[in-house]
């Protein structure tokens, strides 16, 4: 080992020859060895050098200083028996269900039910018949309609969750037995929209649980 790390070693290691200038005596050995003491010159007739070094400072693992902070009351994070969340944070619960939007049960000129939005369906053309030449009805004779507007009245709230289950099961109906896949698409995104609307209000059944033995 170097002379320079025999002493840095001996400083570290010696706990009182930390506060003022060190002497160093480094001595020779016969067989060359050089050995590095304190407190002592080398033994008669060794070579030695004397050296006067500063000690080191002393080492430690903390940081010179370190700046008190106390956490004040309203800073501490708040926990719930069970859960574990994040400092000032709480946990976000879903919000309640509402009631699906009101539905409006509509009677067509030709005695057809169907459920509609708004109670404001556009008009239908209910045809005429016309008579031909002669007075003779089907022979000649043209085309002729008459535009007539249904009637709709509110479904009862208390009736609301079925009317919009039987619209649900409707569109599907109307979806699946679509003449072909471009007819269909349109239809398919309809359900999948009435469907949505329906599970996520009140009407949703709930999900059955174990029952009791």
């Amino acid at each position: 080992m170097k002379p320079g790390f025999l002493l840095a070693a001996l400083l570290l290691a010696a706990p009182g020859l930390q506060a003022e200038p060190v002497t160093v005596y480094e001595c020779t050995e016969p067989d060359g060895i050089i050995t590095v003491r304190t407190g002592s010159p080398c033994p008669p007739g060794q070579p030695q050098r004397i050296r006067v070094v500063d000690p080191p400072p002393p080492l430690t693992l903390q940081p010179a200083h370190v700046q008190e902070r106390r956490l004040a009351p309203q800073e501490l994070p708040k926990l719930r028996a069970g859960t574990a969340t994040a400092a000032g944070a709480e946990a976000a619960e879903p919000p309640p269900p509402e009631p699906p939007p009101p539905l409006f049960q509509c009677v067509r000129y030709d005695g057809h039910r169907y459920f509609h939005d708004d109670g404001q369906p556009e008009p239908h053309c209910r045809p005429l018949q016309t008579v031909g030449i002669g007075g003779v009805p089907g022979i000649g004779a043209g085309q002729a309609c008459e535009r007539v507007y249904d009637e709709c009245e509110p479904v009862p709230p208390e009736a609301l969750c079925q009317a919009w289950d039987t619209r649900v099961r409707e569109a599907e109906f109307h979806w699946k037995f679509a003449g072909s896949s471009r007819e269909a698409r349109p239809l398919q995104a309809r359900h999948e929209e009435l469907a949505a609307i329906l599970a996520g209000s009140t009407c949703a059944a709930p999900v059955a649980g174990p029952q009791p033995p």
